[in-house]
């Protein structure tokens, strides 16, 4: 059949990279770039993704709401008074 061809020729810069990635924790330093990335991307991004969804989630109330309510959880002060409305 289709045997008989060998091994895979590996390729040198792909085995380098492989190493690299291997022994990562060999080489690693808390610099202080490093540490400004760590603390953005481990504390800030997570805090406001937070805040946006709680923001949202308090401000929206879908329960039991009909095609004519307002869906805002405290609904804006109404222009028309209720004297307007019966009339």
């Amino acid at each position: 059949m289709a045997g008989g061809h060998g091994a895979l020729k590996p390729d040198p810069a792909f085995e380098r990279w492989n190493l690299m990635r291997e022994n990562v924790y060999m080489h690693f330093k808390f610099t202080p770039a490093v540490t400004r990335k760590v603390l953005f991307w481990a504390g800030v991004v997570p805090v406001a993704a937070f805040y946006m969804a709680a923001n949202q989630d308090y401000k929206w109330d879908w329960a039991g709401k009909t095609k004519n309510e307002s869906t805002y959880r405290v609904p804006p002060p109404s222009s028309k008074t209720t004297a307007e409305e019966e009339s």
